[in-house]
């Protein structure tokens, strides 16, 4: 659950907070799992290097 804080947090407030206080990703389900599908990238072209120095 996203929480609005009306202050600043200190750093030892921040450290007290759980994750799951402070993250706005959703926990992922059943359901993405069961749409999942592995993308790869196309390997069909050589991958090129430019080092610029």
């Amino acid at each position: 659950m996203k929480t609005n804080y009306k202050k600043e947090l200190s750093v030892e407030e921040l450290a007290a907070l759980r994750d799951e206080d402070i993250s706005d990703i959703p926990e992922l389900d059943e359901s993405f799992w069961r749409e999942a599908r592995l993308a790869e990238p196309d390997r069909t072209q050589p991958t090129k290097v430019i080092r610029l120095a």
